[in-house]
């Protein structure tokens, strides 16, 4: 990826029509000389003028300009920021603040560089988006390259004709609807935009929902999300769109136009499509809103619906959506027939959202209406894809060969954690959120989405006991509501576990247990507390021996292989699974509060724990696997703490190489920065980090190895 300079403009209401201007800038790690103070001036927008200036594209562009760049202070940070930058591209975000919402109605993509007077926003050298923080706190998960799948919707009843788009006029007051005045709504092109949506977005995994009589397809609101469910990165949706006023003194509230069961037109409040995204498990990543209005109705590029879809953006971005690219009013169709096409092509070639919104704007420069495609973005990186593989630049570290070597001579030790879960219930910090949210967690939000952190408020308020079985509870509930086609629908929940798990290896020969079951390996070392490790190893013929970590007294009590066989050594026919956190099947020998991550430390650290000797010794002379980890989850730092305490560290200085899987997210770590925290982990040791999913590190190894081995590999 294209290293770029970083500068944000933040906007905050002052008074009346007075905001502050605040410009943030940052150049690359590599290139930064030191910190860069925030520096703040002040703008006026005069509102009614811009209005009177909507049908003159330049002139309005030149006076928002004006506006912006008045204050000394800010045209003097602007100009040394982009000095600075030299001959970096800047990636340039408009932040709104929540106070001056009313700012997302001026139209920014006009902005010119005010050094020269040059459109700023039609040149890849400046990558713009107006920048949204979001009410999730979760990271953006982007997707592996290859793998993304997109749903394209077109709604456009037949009886859209009788329908009529209320008139805004100068003030913002909306005219009469129905059959009264406005503009008369036509129905859409709906084979054509099909052709359009296809035709741009060329080598994604493509499904629709479009309006039809034959075989009748209905876009109503419930269908519309009963897709979503089933799991789309990209959401492409064309319709028509209008403001409207629930009550006379009410503020402008944004509408599309779906379908009813009958085929009849549906006027759908926008904040109802915002609200049911948001409760998604997994929302697209990228959401297109576009309506289109043929050539014949006039050159002269005008906003029809006045930005209602638009409108629609700000609010997704905040619900959780990375991006979302909006049309500030009905762009033409030869206008969309160039802009999808060229955005969707350098997406997916390069991944980044604002560089393909630029390679697109500068596609339809020559058009009238260049300037409707509007971004949203909540990702700083601008990525919602990856390339999966090893980190490049790792020059030290033999990749493949070395890590199928050892896996080969049985001097590999996989240590598994929370990620490789996640297609149960998503990820561990969304699980805490929705169970604080359960429980009525009264603490912080920044404590809400650190699971030990609202146990540890229910073991206080009540006892260890109720957390412990509360969470049981809420997990078992979640799963049901989750995979309610499971069979076992009273079962307990290590045996629901179990059941979905063996569903999934059945229909993924890339699952990453069963991938993992089927190395030649005798010591696997798991965080989870599920038996899904296990259940994989018995399903490939082995007879695995399951010991959990002996870090309470509950633990102690219970009889493992060792008081059985004394002796006893772990193979590849008899492997050894190593639960280091407890196991569910034992609800007393879970680490779950913080005060158990202590008491485990205590007691780790003390070698009371009484960990198998060839547990001990694999941290030294194997090969280690890390999958399913963040770098700051809180798992994996105690992991470090206790198996990696500074005694164990000293005697450790013979590994031969440690692979750490990390998932991509616009908030990790970069491959360089991450390097050099896991070699404060592993001194000098080989370490190779691999971006992506547990998935795409568990196929690229199965196929690895079944090409190293002639395909006998499983």
């Amino acid at each position: 990826m294209e290293e770029y300079a970083e500068l944000e403009v933040g906007l905050y209401r002052q008074q009346g029509t007075v905001y502050a201007v605040e410009l943030r800038f940052q150049l690359p790690e590599q290139y930064d000389q030191g910190k860069h103070e925030a520096r703040r001036g002040y703008a006026e927008f005069d509102a009614q003028k811009l209005d009177q200036l909507k049908l003159d594209p330049e002139e309005y562009g030149r006076e928002l300009t004006r506006s912006l760049f008045a204050h000394p202070l800010v045209s003097e940070s602007y100009d040394r920021a982009l000095t600075s930058a030299g001959d970096l591209p800047v990636r340039l975000r408009l932040y709104v603040d929540p106070s001056a919402a009313d700012l997302h109605n001026l139209r920014w993509e006009l902005l010119r560089d005010p050094r020269h007077g040059s459109r700023l926003l039609t040149s890849e050298r400046v990558l713009f988006s107006r920048f949204l923080a979001s009410t999730d706190w979760a990271a953006v998960q982007p997707r592996s390259k290859g793998r993304l799948r997109a749903l394209v919707v077109v709604a456009s009843s037949p009886q859209l004709n009788r329908q009529r788009r209320p008139g805004l006029g100068a003030s913002g007051e909306s005219g009469a609807a129905g059959e009264g005045g406005g503009e008369r709504l036509e129905p859409l092109d709906v084979e054509g935009e099909l052709a359009r949506a296809q035709a741009s977005l060329k080598g994604v995994v493509l499904n629709t929902l479009v309006s039809r009589d034959e075989p009748p397809t209905r876009v109503t609101l419930p269908n519309l999300l009963n897709s979503l469910r089933r799991g789309y990165d990209i959401l492409y949706l064309v319709c028509h769109g209008a403001f409207y006023r629930s009550e006379p003194k009410s503020s402008l509230e944004s509408f599309l136009y779906l379908e009813d069961d009958e085929g009849g037109v549906m006027r759908v409040a926008g904040q109802e499509l915002v609200d049911s995204i948001r409760d998604l498990r997994r929302r697209p990543l990228l959401v297109v809103l576009a309506s289109c209005r043929s050539a014949g109705e006039g050159e002269q590029a005008r906003a029809g619906d006045e930005g209602a879809l638009a409108a629609l953006g700000p609010r997704l971005a905040e619900a959780g959506v990375a991006a979302v690219v909006a049309m500030q009013g009905d762009v033409l169709m030869e206008t969309m027939a160039r802009f999808m096409p060229a955005f969707f092509e350098r997406l997916t070639a390069d991944g980044e959202v604002d560089l393909a919104m630029a390679t697109a704007r500068a596609a339809v420069l020559g058009s009238p209406d260049w300037w409707m495609p509007v971004l949203f973005m909540r990702l700083r990186n601008g990525s919602i894809w990856y390339e999966p593989g090893f980190a490049r630049g790792e020059k030290d570290y033999d990749r493949w060969p070395d890590l199928l070597s050892s896996i080969k001579q049985n001097r590999c030790t996989p240590v598994i954690g929370f990620g490789l879960t996640e297609f149960l219930l998503g990820p561990p910090r969304e699980i805490a959120r929705r169970w604080a949210e359960n429980q009525n967690f009264p603490l912080a939000r920044r404590y809400q989405d650190e699971l030990h952190q609202v146990a540890q408020y229910l073991a206080v308020s009540q006892s260890p006991s109720y957390a412990r079985d509360k969470l049981i509870e809420f997990l078992l509930e979640e799963v049901r509501r989750d995979h309610g086609d499971a069979r076992q629908a009273g079962a307990q929940l290590n045996a629901l576990v179990s059941e979905i798990g063996a569903r999934r290896r059945r229909e993924n020969e890339d699952d990453a247990f069963r991938v993992l079951a089927g190395l030649p390996l005798s010591i696997y070392i798991t965080a989870n507390a599920d038996d899904l490790l296990a259940d994989a190893l018995a399903e490939q013929g082995k007879k695995p021996e399951v010991v959990i970590c002996r870090w309470n007294s509950y633990v102690d009590t219970l009889e493992t292989v060792y008081q059985r066989e004394r002796g006893f050594r772990p193979t590849v026919e008899r492997p050894l699974v190593y639960h280091l956190f407890g196991r569910l099947a034992e609800p007393k020998s879970l680490v779950l509060t913080e005060d158990d991550y202590f008491d485990y430390l205590m007691r780790v650290n003390s070698n009371d724990a009484d960990i198998p000797v060839v547990v001990d010794a694999a941290w030294c002379a194997n090969a280690l696997l890390f999958l399913g980890f963040q770098l700051d989850d809180w798992d994996f730092r105690v992991l470090f703490r206790s198996i990696l305490n500074d005694e164990r560290r000293e005697k450790k200085r013979d590994y031969r190489s440690v692979a750490v899987q990390l998932s991509p997210g616009d908030a990790n770590l970069q491959p360089g920065r991450a390097r050099r925290y896991l070699e404060q982990y592993f001194g000098d040791a080989k370490i190779g980090t691999y971006w992506g999913s547990a998935g795409d590190f568990a196929a690229e190894l199965r196929e690895r190895r079944a090409a190293a081995e002639g395909g006998r590999a499983g």
